[in-house]
């Protein structure tokens, strides 16, 4: 049955990422870990944008619809484009799935292949370096806690382990 589920798991891995993971003697693959999209740098930015421009369009209204002075003072809607403009881009950016949809890491036996698009860079555990480790509170009170690690391979490439879904797990594995 085992077997069975490595064999799964081989089926859903591109030719690329087999043939990478055979030729580095990677063994067996133990499992997936795709991107998180929360905490990342474009989607904060998609949440600031959508922050201004739902600010802009709600101010603009506010004082067309309540503000005592004559309608000739007034902004007019074309006033409200850069909110909307803002709005759009904020949506695009939090919401888009292809932003980060290639960022992955793969764990297996020996080490860890990590895909960025197209970019393929293989951490035997020989092979690495140093980890560097760090635990980022984003808010203050019962919030949701970043993990964060770098680690860094004996020819100077580095990768980010934090932005990734489960990267607790992940981050624990690499260290032993």
């Amino acid at each position: 049955m085992q077997r069975s589920l490595f064999q799964k798991k081989l089926l859903a891995l591109s030719p690329e990422i087999q043939a990478l993971a055979e030729k580095e003697e990677l063994g067996e693959l133990y499992k997936v870990y795709p991107i998180s999209k929360r905490y990342t740098t474009v989607w904060l930015w998609g949440q600031i944008c959508l922050f201004l421009g739902g600010f802009w369009v709600i101010a603009i209204a506010a004082i067309i619809f309540f503000s005592p002075i004559p309608k000739s003072l007034l902004p007019s809607w074309v006033d409200a484009i850069p909110g909307f403009i803002l709005l759009i881009a904020g949506c695009y950016i939090t919401f888009s799935q292809r932003i980060y949809s290639q960022w992955r890491i793969f764990l297996w036996q020996y080490g860890f292949l990590y895909e960025q698009g197209h970019i393929r860079q293989v951490f035997r555990w020989e092979q690495i370096e140093s980890i560097q480790e760090s635990i980022v509170h984003v808010h203050n009170g019962p919030a949701p806690i970043v993990y964060r690690c770098h680690v860094r391979r004996q020819d100077g490439y580095e990768v980010k382990l934090g932005l990734f879904s489960d990267s607790p797990e992940l981050i624990d594995i690499v260290l032993e």
